[in-house]
This record gives structure tokens, sequence and C-alpha cells, in this order.
């Protein structure tokens, strides 16, 4: 089982605060660190501020050695495929091939109405964001690549240096026909926020695309979590992640019913093997404690030992 770390970068997140936390887990049993990409706060506060995503992953990849990293998820609205193509190898070159892409057809309209982005309706998004793999995919691997697509026309385009290694491709997003552009372009399908018998759903769902398209891919979830040793911290642990989103669960056993990681070091070994009977591969932290490096500590020493 992969344990990995997720930052909400719009967030309050400062540079000292990514390099902090970046350093503190690399060359440890944490698989990768991984950053949302947004242009403003899904509060939707003013008076919040945040990290552009790309350059953060360029600084990941300076600052750290083994940590893999990468957008969950690039939003397809923000950058055309070939830029984030060409950027995906450069970033992939200079970490020495650490890079793991993380793609999604965007959902915070607020952000859009904002900076006059425009926001396409669900079918249309999940359209797009189809072509912008099959063109990523094809930048990264052919001279003179052409696509004809609705949404993109590729004219003998090419691309180099190509990626020496490869670069997966995680699809992140909970509609059926998310899960199956996952299945039939990606490498890994993404879910977030899952009750387990919600989750399961979407596996089973994973196993009729899989057959259909003779391919199998990794699956993970991204899910908040909080790790203590005493009550009184694990309530302190609870009100620091509602500070950043209100609506999450005030009390430790509404947060574990709704399947994110809670309690104390054993109980949380013994959510993430749940997790991995159900069939995940790879499970992405949230961590909205940013300032709470004990948790951080707590999971290295307590937990990732015995996952």
């Amino acid at each position: 089982m992969k344990i990995s770390l997720m930052l909400e970068s719009q967030e309050n997140l400062s540079w000292d605060a990514l390099k902090r936390i970046a350093e503190l887990i690399d060359n440890t049993k944490f698989y990768g660190l991984f950053l949302s990409d947004h242009l403003f706060s899904v509060k939707g506060t003013s008076d919040s501020f945040g990290l552009p995503v790309w350059p953060a992953m360029t600084a990941i990849s300076i600052w750290t050695h083994s940590l893999r990293f990468g957008p969950l998820v690039n939003s397809i609205t923000f950058r055309h495929p070939a830029q984030v193509a060409k950027i995906g190898e450069s970033l992939q070159s200079l970490s020495d091939g650490r890079l793991e892409l993380g793609l999604g057809a965007g959902w915070y309209s607020g952000e859009h109405e904002m900076f006059g982005i425009k926001l396409p309706e669900n079918s249309e998004r999940l359209n797009l964001l189809e072509e912008y793999i099959q063109i990523i995919k094809g930048l990264w691997t052919i001279d003179d690549f052409s696509f004809e697509g609705h949404h993109y026309k590729i004219k003998n385009a090419s691309m180099n240096p190509k990626p020496t290694t490869n670069i997966p491709l995680i699809v992140g997003g909970m509609a059926s026909r998310t899960i199956e552009i996952a299945t039939k372009f990606g490498d890994q399908w993404n879910g977030y926020y899952l009750e387990h018998d919600k989750l399961k759903k979407k596996l089973d769902l994973i196993k009729i695309f899989e057959e259909r398209f003779d391919k199998s891919i990794k699956k993970t979830i991204m899910i908040p979590f909080v790790i203590e040793d005493s009550n009184k911290n694990i309530s302190n642990h609870l009100s620091n992640c509602n500070k950043v989103f209100s609506n999450l669960p005030k009390h430790i056993e509404e947060w574990q019913n709704l399947g994110f990681l809670g309690g104390n070091p054993q109980e949380v070994v013994e959510q993430i093997q749940k997790y991995k009977e159900m069939g995940i591969d790879h499970i992405i932290l949230e961590h909205l404690d940013i300032e709470n490096d004990f948790s951080l500590n707590n999971l290295k020493e307590n937990v990732l030992t015995h996952v």
C-alpha cells in the first residue's frame, strides 16, 4: 500500500510551509506529495492565499530526492494540453522521473467566473478530458503527431525531447464516464471523499471497464486524516481541519463513518488495512492542519512502518 500526502495549495499554503513539509517526508516511507490546482480559494474567501501548482511542483523536485509528486489534479480548463505535455516532460527530466500527472475536468465555477475562464457543462468537459489525455500521450510518444478532435486539432506536431521514462497518468473524478476514461486512457483512477459502500460501487465499475478494455489500472483514493495520541489532541486536530473546510465533520465518530482516516495510530493502521482489502493501491492523505508536524511524524513512525 502506497501512502502519500496532498496539500490544498490554494488554502494559505506558503513557500516556507511547502518546503518544510516536503523535506520532512522526503526519504521516508511516504510515497509522494501531491498538490491541488486552483487559482482561488475554493471556500470563496478573498483573504486566502496560495501557490501556483506547477512552480510549486518544480520547487518540490529541487528540494527532495525520493518523493514522487504531481498535481491532484491539473484542471484541463486552465491550460492547453500541449503546454501540460511540455511542462510535464521537462519536470520529469528535472526530477529524474518522479512526476505523476493527475488530470481532471475542473469543477469550481467561482474561480472560472472570476477570471473569465470558460467552464463547459459536465458532458462537454469530459469530452475535452478524453481528447486532452490522447493529445498528451501522443505528443510524448509520436513524431509528427496529428489529432482531429471536436475540441482540439493538432497538425504534424513534434515535441522534443520526449519523456525517457513513463509518466503515470492519474485521472480524477467520480462520474461513470470519468472512470471509463481513466480505465481506457489512464494508469490510475483517483476518487475522493467516498464512504466505503460508495467506493465499492466505483471499484466494481472499474472492473467492468477493465474487462472491456482488457487492461488494469491502479485505484487511488484521496481522503483527509486526523491522527493523535489522545482524545483532546484529536479534537484539536479536527478543529484545525474545520478551519480550512467548515463542512467537514466535527466529531471523530462521524469522521470515521465517512471513511476518513482518524484516531490513534493503531486505529489508522486498521483503517488503511480495510482500504487495502477493498482493492485500493494508494491512499493520498489530504493534509489540512499544515502546521501540525507532529501528525506527520506520527504517521512516519507509527503507521507507515505497519502498512
